[in-house]
């Protein structure tokens, strides 16, 4: 009976390492069946480049296995990166090349864009190749935009800016120009210094508004012929209201609107109420009007320089989208708040 029972057993023995055997003989023969992604190289890094050049580069895939390698949905994560695969189909030992272009970004930036694939590889079902680079203008301003902030009426205010190589290679500014007669422009002592040029900026203005205006400086760059710096600044009164902008949404031809603002002077000055007026700003058509149906004023008991403005507007009569500015005149200031609305027919 032992004998018995110990030849069953190694029977039972040889049966299970032939039948292990076979399948590991089966799985090594299919994946000796199966296609093999192999790709020359998963990043291209272009370096410095040209703001707004078109650079291309090329990734070649090869199947080194014995299978059909099948490449799919080849695709980039920015709309300035195009792909081009010359076959999507590989059979043993051929190869493809996967061709892209890119156009840089005009901005200064760093970029960093993905292509992306899936194939039938089971090692590599999904693949991401990045491509990446510093967009970089040879010749740049050492600042973005020149910010002014707030300042008073005729109040001066000074900047000074660099254009500069960034390679150190000498150029030339053979002009500059800005966009407002009262902005101004000087040229600093750069003869030591033929790949870097100071300027100082000054501006002066009187009136009181928001201003977004810029200066151009023009290079005898190839690459870059101009070079644009915004100037932002606000001239504001002493005469502080809030809120500083009222939007009042969807009304119909002619509605009125109450709106409350709360005036903080600085002075002993009343608002003078009856001088209060709306001036058009963007209207399509510059005879409809906005309308100053009632204006009222009361002092704070806290504070004897703030008061509270009541006004009823009447919007134009016309239907579109429609801006407007109230000046509020305190003594020999004046305060201003935008307004926006859009006018339509009743539904």
């Amino acid at each position: 009976m032992m004998r018995k029972l110990l030849l069953i057993g190694v029977v039972a023995g040889v049966i299970a390492v032939v039948v292990l055997a076979s399948s590991n003989y089966a799985r090594v023969q299919r994946a000796e069946d199966e296609p093999q992604l192999w790709i020359d190289n998963w990043k291209q890094d272009f370096g410095i480049m040209t703001p707004g050049s078109i650079l291309s580069c090329r990734f070649k895939l090869r199947n080194q296995g014995a299978g059909m390698l099948h490449v799919t949905h080849v695709d980039t994560s920015c709309g300035c990166t195009a792909a081009k695969l010359s076959a999507s189909q590989l059979g043993p030992a051929e190869s493809a090349v996967l061709s892209l272009t890119i156009k840089t970004p005009l901005a200064t930036k760093d970029v960093s864009h993905m292509v992306s694939f899936r194939t039938n590889d089971q090692r590599h079902k999904y693949v991401e190749l990045r491509i990446q680079g510093k967009s970089r203008w040879p010749i740049e301003c050492d600042v973005g935009t020149l910010h002014f902030g707030s300042l008073r009426p005729d109040q001066l205010s000074t900047r000074t800016v660099e254009v500069i190589s960034r390679t150190g290679t000498p150029f030339r500014v053979v002009d500059v120009v800005a966009s407002a007669g009262w902005i101004a422009v000087d040229a600093l002592d750069s003869a030591n210094h033929p790949g870097r040029h100071r300027y100082e900026i000054t501006i002066q203005q009187r009136q009181v508004g928001l201003y977004s205006e810029n200066v151009r400086f023009f290079t005898d760059c190839e690459e870059r012929r101009e070079i644009v710096v915004p100037v932002t600044l606000e001239i504001a009164t002493p005469a502080l209201v809030s809120p500083r902008q009222i939007v009042m949404g969807t009304l119909v031809p002619g509605q009125t609107k109450d709106i409350r603002l709360l005036v903080d002077a600085h002075a002993e000055q009343p608002v003078a109420l009856e001088q209060i007026r709306v001036v058009d700003n963007g209207a399509a058509d510059s005879k409809q009007t906005w309308q100053i149906v009632s204006a009222q004023g009361e002092s704070l008991e806290s504070a004897a320089q703030r008061s509270v403005i009541k006004l009823r507007l009447r919007v134009p009569d016309q239907t579109g989208y429609f801006r407007g500015v109230i000046q509020i005149p305190v003594g020999d200031d004046q305060a201003n708040v935008s307004l926006s609305a859009y006018v339509r027919e009743s539904q």
